[in-house]
């Protein structure tokens, strides 16, 4: 299984910390970087199809961008995706439930419980799809 993330480039030391976490994690996964929403549209695109042999973990790292990957729900659908969100407002949580994440948690200086959540839906048969 292939993981796909998505952090922009405008997402500082917060994408960096994140990056690291999930890499730290997976170091023997294949994992794909996407850096903006348009390379991450041609991504969707690409894989068409493709959905049970990747998994999407989206780092929405503010509201404006959270409301970008909500805006491209309709080719985010029955993806497998796990989300991060910048805070559990009421606002930002009834934009992430239009993406139906598998998992979602918020931004942090420690990723543990996502490793661990990746780590389990990497697996074949991972009881989580």
């Amino acid at each position: 299984m292939t993981l796909v993330l998505f952090i922009h480039c405008d997402a500082s030391h917060q994408g960096k910390v994140f990056e690291k976490a999930v890499s730290g994690c997976l170091p023997e996964t294949e994992c794909r970087i996407i850096r903006t929403i348009p390379e991450f549209v041609v991504e969707l695109k690409k894989n068409q199809g493709s959905y049970e042999k990747l998994l999407f973990v989206l780092f929405a790292d503010s509201r404006s961008r959270l409301e970008n990957l909500v805006s491209l729900g309709e080719m985010l659908e029955g993806r497998r995706i796990v989300l991060i969100l910048p805070d559990e407002s009421k606002f930002t949580l009834s934009g992430a439930f239009k993406l139906s994440p598998r998992f979602y948690t918020c931004i942090s200086e420690s990723y543990d419980d996502l490793c661990d959540v990746i780590n389990k839906m990497m697996l074949p048969g991972d009881g989580m799809s």
